[in-house]
């Protein structure tokens, strides 16, 4: 379990998130610029990773990994908000030093890394962080991000 408030020039809000079993559940709340509530639930199941819009909370979109613990390779698919659909995306894979380990494009919402680094060789053991920019079909240009360890 865990809670926090976080304030901002903009919005101020906080989020209590709980684990139980599979699930998290998430919620946010606290108040707009203009003063107005904000309130969501949001349960992700297995291996989900919802992204909230905090300004927009009924626009979700998200990355979803093939397993948070990935040992052959990575399956990363991004779903955007309100349904629509990714017409092209870019994955970029840091070391947790910020290195670029690895780079790759697809058409469509999903995208593989097979666990090698940009020269070829296999990635090391080790915690490793995704970021996705996605081009929905409309041209808005979204972008999420996960973290995916690798153990061989």
């Amino acid at each position: 379990y865990v809670d926090g408030e976080l304030s901002g020039s903009s919005i101020s809000y906080t989020i209590k998130a709980s684990d139980v079993g599979k699930d998290i559940r998430a919620e946010i709340s606290g108040t707009n610029t203009v003063g107005k509530a904000i309130s969501e639930i949001v349960r992700a199941a297995g291996g989900a990773n919802p992204i909230i819009d905090i300004k927009n909370p009924d626009k979700r979109g998200g990355i979803r990994l093939s397993s948070n613990i990935v040992s052959e390779k990575a399956v990363i698919t991004i779903d955007l908000p309100n349904n629509e659909r990714v017409s092209q995306m870019k994955a970029v894979v840091y070391d947790n030093t910020g290195n670029e380990v690895f780079e790759t494009e697809a058409r469509g919402g999903t995208a593989e890394w097979d666990l090698t680094n940009n020269d070829g060789r296999n990635a090391a053991n080790g915690s490793y962080l995704i970021i996705v920019e996605a081009r929905g079909n409309n041209a808005k240009t979204y972008k999420y991000s996960a973290k995916l360890g690798v153990k061989r």
